[in-house]
């Protein structure tokens, strides 16, 4: 962002820590009324183990503190995720509270962040919104394996995908396929290894249910729901691909395809990316861009997001939707990177 910033003349971006605001959420209000017509993006927490130790610390007191303190967080572990984002809730909504009345040029209002950082609760947004999404296996989180189960038989649904609610990034998600004489297949980047749930680059598979019982059950512990598993399109040999699609301002901008010959498709599990204009035609594409428009809209005041989406025969589902989405390395529109187009529409920001 700074690099973008620069190279078109502007000015730098204050950036004001978590952790500071956090523990003094009035600099921000201090700020504004220095200056009061910058934007303010509010970028993700990051993998930050002081800030991330914070959060969940702050979420676990809020919660009423009972019982012993949440153990420290372990590199690539994914814990206490209730807690964290209880904590990063009540830190975003103590910046609302402390610039009440001061009118700040939010490029996305900490409301929507949680909306969409809560996947539960953004689907429900969407699906007010009349947005085409895979078809959830209630509305509710999941409790457990034997749950999820009677939930997958009472709909006649064979092949789901198990999502951390407070997740991203692959983390806490497993594709599940089970078979009519009770086998089952799973696969999943996280991994349950000495009690403790750990994400990891290389997918791996299990066909063992007391396994995947206990993967599951670990998850629906840090809180999970579950959706049904739709089918990509083919991208020829090379697998199977979705689209994430960025948009800012009401408008889709840069976009890719994610292509996988596994269920995950994320880029940090070592997928390839391609053109999506490689991949689909006009009218695909345009609909792909009128489904954006719609999730921005569902979404409003929101300004910038990324959409992951299948394109089908005739719809697009929404399978996610990230207020950090739009880190697309390289990929540009009219000629402009993400963070370009962040410099030319917002100036500066804090």
């Amino acid at each position: 962002m700074q690099a973008a910033l620069a190279n078109a003349g502007r000015k730098p971006a204050t950036v004001l820590d978590y952790q500071a605001l956090l523990a003094e959420p009035t600099l921000l209000a201090e700020y504004l009324a220095a200056y009061p017509d910058v934007f303010i993006k509010l970028e993700s927490p990051g993998e930050n183990p002081q800030l991330e130790a914070a959060l969940i610390a702050h979420g676990w007191q809020l919660a009423g503190g009972a019982g012993m303190p949440p153990a420290p967080v372990q590199h690539g572990e994914l814990a206490w995720r209730r807690y964290w984002f209880c904590g990063f809730a009540a830190l975003l909504h103590s910046l609302e509270e402390a610039t009440a009345g001061m009118r700040p040029n939010w490029v996305n209002p900490p409301a929507e962040v949680l909306a969409m950082g809560d996947k539960l609760a953004c689907r429900a947004r969407l699906a007010l919104a009349g947005i085409a999404q895979p078809e959830g296996l209630g509305e509710t989180e999941l409790q457990g394996f034997d749950d999820l189960v009677a939930r997958s038989r009472a709909r006649g649904i064979d092949r789901v995908f198990v999502k951390a609610r407070y997740g991203s990034s692959a983390a806490g998600v497993v594709a599940c396929r089970f078979h009519r004489d009770g086998r089952l297949q799973l696969e999943s980047a996280t991994r349950l290894l000495d009690g403790r749930l750990v994400n990891c680059l290389t997918p791996q598979r299990l066909s063992d249910v007391k396994a995947a019982r206990a993967l599951i059950d670990a998850l629906c512990g840090e809180a999970a729901y579950a959706e049904r598993w739709l089918p990509k399109p083919r991208a020829g040999d090379c697998g199977q691909f979705d689209v994430r699609l960025v948009m800012l301002c009401g408008e889709p901008r840069q976009r890719l395809a994610r292509i996988s010959k596994g269920a995950l498709t994320n880029l940090h599990l070592g997928n390839r990316r391609a053109e999506v204009a490689q991949l689909l035609g006009d009218g695909p594409i345009r609909q792909l861009e009128q489904t954006g428009r719609q999730v921005a809209q569902a979404l409003a005041p929101a300004r910038l997001m990324g959409i992951d989406m299948i394109v089908g025969k005739n719809r697009v589902d929404v399978v996610e939707v990230n207020a950090f989405g739009d880190l697309l390395l390289g990929m540009t529109h009219d000629g402009r990177l993400t963070h370009q187009d962040q410099a030319e529409r917002f100036g500066w920001a804090a």
